[in-house]
């Protein structure tokens, strides 16, 4: 069954070790390895819409956002994105750096969006 869809979170950010549980400023020591993942969870059901992950002001969507993995209950989901972060450089990986990463969905022939934006700072 669907269901509008309610609201959207980030829910967790890290490498492929360990995942950091987020807050709107979360604290991460360097990520190991090629890979930002972040986790986000979606509350509501609906028959369509486009998810969107805006690192440091590039927008990932579509075939350039990875999915990696999706669960989906009666109340909504929880999926994990993956971003190729080694050589684009677009998420300071680097010590007394700070991003700012947000989550989009929007639900077609509709004006609504839902949006969540934590910012990450690296220690």
């Amino acid at each position: 069954d669907s269901s509008p869809l309610r609201s959207v979170s980030i829910s967790a950010v890290g490498d492929n070790n360990k995942m950091y549980s987020a807050s709107s400023y979360l604290t991460i020591p360097v990520l190991k390895g090629d890979y930002l993942y972040v986790k986000v969870s979606e509350v509501g059901t609906p028959d369509s819409y486009s998810e969107a992950l805006t690192v440091n002001g590039i927008r990932y969507a579509g075939s350039s956002l990875d999915e990696i993995s999706s669960y989906t209950g009666p109340f909504g989901s929880e999926k994990t994105f993956r971003l190729h972060i080694k050589d684009s450089y677009i998420f300071s990986n680097t010590p007394n750096s700070t991003n700012t990463i947000a989550f989009e969905a929007r639900v077609p022939f509709s004006m609504k969006v839902l949006s969540k934006s934590i910012s990450v700072h690296v220690e």
